[in-house]
């Protein structure tokens, strides 16, 4: 699995579903699987990393290293796994939501200097593509209605100053910025986008959620470390996560979240394989 390719990109709605997933038990044998895929099922296209499996009673159960990191890889896997047992989520919901909290978008709130390129649009059609991924949407595997991308885009080009376009426009411009999409009917008759998602406000800003938590929390790095990377460890029936899958070392927080939370999920599927 070639982590850099995989489309992941969850609302916040999703990290907290995502957060809950249980495991029917675990022990030494469930952390070594752990261990097992990280090494062997994820392909981390020339990125090192160093992970651990650690119970928040402070037993580490497996770990290791992948590549060559540094003493700061580890500053960051026990900074996300702090947040992971402080807070009982993910590193990655921790920070997100904290983004969210305190620098959410209205509308397209944007620096003075971000307004002007945008609205150079008109005479640089080439960025339109990248001004629409970074801040209107992303091809995952989602759908949306028809509308509620035309309303979506107009907002954004009323507020860029951009001539508005056509509905039509609109579905040409998507699908050439996005050849993975598709155009169909739903049952009642709807016209709806696949493989397509609009952005939430707080994603359209590339903010470090570790600087946030310093602005806003007590927390302080490398004590605790909000970008992504700890995956809480549920045991279906138990009262709160009982330790922490954690990562660091990927190019993101968000890839890193990418490897822990998968491989919780590699080990829920197995276990309910063998059951």
């Amino acid at each position: 699995m070639k982590v850099k390719q995989h489309q992941f990109s969850p609302t916040l709605a999703q990290l907290k579903r995502d957060d809950k997933i249980a495991l029917k038990k675990f022990d030494s044998s469930d952390a070594w699987f752990i261990a097992d895929t990280i090494r062997n099922v994820f392909d981390l296209e020339g990125s090192s990393v160093v992970f651990c499996v650690r119970l928040f009673s402070g037993i580490e159960l497996a770990g290791g290293v992948l590549g060559v990191v540094t003493p700061s890889n580890y500053d960051w896997m026990n900074g996300k796994f702090a947040i992971t047992q402080k807070y009982h989520q993910s590193s990655h919901l921790y920070g997100q939501a904290l983004i969210a909290k305190h620098n959410d978008l209205p509308g397209y709130t944007l620096p003075e200097v971000e307004v002007a390129v945008i609205r150079a649009i008109n005479t640089e059609p080439a960025r339109s593509t990248e001004y629409l991924k970074a801040l209107l949407c992303e091809d995952v595997d989602s759908v949306i209605t028809f509308s509620e991308l035309v309303n979506a885009y107009q907002i954004f080009m009323n507020f860029t100053g951009l001539k508005v376009m056509t509905s039509k426009q609109v579905q040409d411009l998507i699908v050439a910025t996005f050849p993975s999409v598709l155009v169909d009917t739903a049952v009642d008759g709807t016209t709806v986008i696949k493989n397509l998602r609009l952005k939430e406000s707080h994603e359209k800003l590339k903010m470090s959620p570790t600087k946030v938590m310093e602005a806003h929390t007590e927390n302080r790095f490398p004590q605790f470390a909000a970008h992504g990377g700890s995956f809480p460890i549920n045991i279906a029936g138990v009262a709160g996560p009982i330790g922490a899958v954690s990562v660091s070392g990927m190019p993101n927080g968000l890839l890193d979240h990418i490897i822990a939370y998968r491989a919780i999920v590699e080990l829920a599927a197995h276990q309910l394989k063998t059951a």
